[in-house]
Formats: C-alpha cells, sequence, structure tokens
C-alpha cells in the first residue's frame, strides 16, 4: 500500500492505493467519492475526466495517481463557493447549455482553465481552447456562448461600481442646499388676481347692502 496525500477543492486528503498507477480519475470516484469527473473513453481522447492541476485541464482517466503527489486538483465539486455559483456554472444555466449532461464536467473545468489563463478570449480563442472536449449532443455553440458570457461577467466585476460624484461637485437634477430656490409665479397668475378683485368690486355693488360684500355665492359681513 502506498499513501497518496493531494488537497482537493481546497482540503488535504489522503488515499492509500495498491497500485500507484491507477488512473487518478478512479480515486477520485471511488475512494473520495466525488462524482464530477466522468468515465467517459478511458483514453483521454473526450474530456469527460477533466480535472484542473496547476491551472492546468488534465484527463483524469490517465494520470496515474503517483504523479499528483502533493498536488492540488479542482473538481467540478470545487468551482461553487459557500453555496454560490460559479461564473461559468451561472453562465452555462442562463444559456442553457446541457443537454444529456454527460460531458458537462469536463466542458466546464476546461473552460475555466482557459479563462484562468485567458480572461478576455476571443471567440476562435474559446473555439481552440475547447478543443477536444467532445459533446455528443453538439452544444458547442451554446457552450461557446456561456463562456463569451461568463467573460463579460468577469469584467464587469472587476471593474466594479460607478465612480461617485467628486467632493464639491453637484449631480445634474439637484440645487445645493446652500442656494435659496426662487420661485417664479405664473404668468397667468396676476391677471387671475385682478379679475377675481373686480368681480368681488362688482358683487358688492350689486349687493347694495351697506356692511355686507358679496364674493362668489357667499355673503361676508363686515
Amino acid at each position: 500500500m502506498s499513501l497518496i496525500r493531494l488537497t482537493v477543492n481546497g482540503v488535504p486528503r489522503e488515499v492509500d492505493v495498491e497500485d500507484t498507477s491507477t488512473p487518478l480519475l478512479y480515486v477520485l470516484r471511488n475512494d473520495l467519492g466525488l462524482e464530477g469527473p466522468r468515465f467517459g473513453c478511458g483514453l483521454s481522447q473526450c474530456g469527460a475526466c477533466t480535472v484542473i492541476i496547476g491551472g492546468q485541464a488534465v484527463r483524469s482517466c490517465v494520470r496515474p495517481v503517483s504523479t499528483v503527489q502533493g498536488a492540488e486538483v479542482t473538481t467540478l465539486e470545487g468551482l461553487s463557493r459557500d453555496g454560490a455559483l460559479h461564473p461559468l456554472q451561472q453562465a452555462w444555466i442562463d444559456e442553457q447549455v446541457p443537454q444529456c449532461g454527460y460531458c458537462q464536467n469536463g466542458q466546464l473545468l476546461t473552460a475555466k482553465a482557459l479563462l484562468d489563463r485567458n480572461p478576455n478570449p476571443t471567440d476562435a480563442e474559446i473555439r481552440q481552447g475547447m478543443n477536444g472536449t467532445l459533446c455528443r449532443c453538439m452544444t458547442y455553440y451554446r457552450v461557446q456562448r456561456a463562456i463569451r458570457r461568463a467573460a463579460d461577467a468577469g469584467r464587469s466585476a472587476q471593474s466594479g461600481p460607478a465612480a461617485a460624484t467628486p467632493a464639491g461637485t453637484v449631480a445634474a437634477g439637484t440645487v445645493p442646499a446652500s442656494t435659496p430656490q426662487i420661485i417664479t409665479p405664473h404668468a397667468s397668475a396676476p391677471h387671475a388676481s385682478t379679475a377675481q378683485t373686480s368681480t368681488a368690486q362688482t358683487s358688492t355693488t350689486q349687493s347694495g347692502t351697506p356692511g355686507i360684500s358679496v364674493h362668489g355665492d357667499r355673503e361676508v359681513r363686515a
């Protein structure tokens, strides 16, 4: 028996193996209970078994466990943090990428390695970086859109919130507190006031009763 020490998704792990040539995929699934990486071809050709080691997307179905002694390994289970989805996972949902879902481990882990080394890839670079990660359901265009969406989200997060208004300036549409507001009467207001006065005077004359003024329909006694 040989003791293999490695860090998986940030957690130190120890595994006793009888044969150090055992593929890492078998150790991850059978000994550590991680079901993200899948067995697809066993020949490093489809990508379903992909994990990330040292920032590189690695096919774990052909990687002997002896070669990862002391290494840091990231599987699909390690993408989300504290219950929050990784931007790629959210983009996968938004673009409705999966169909049968079998290849998604390889697609996501390969995409993460791509964006880690190139946060703003062109469409051509995305296609090149994802080359060799097979999808039997032919969702390649959705995968490309999802990677583009995640890259855009990453740039937005890095740019941060809009800059605050500098001290001493006033935002558009506001009036400084120290500046008095001057309210100008409506242009027709003087005419309306004059008309009301004339009406009151006319009504008073028509009343003919001393000490009583008529305002509209009301009589007001002096």
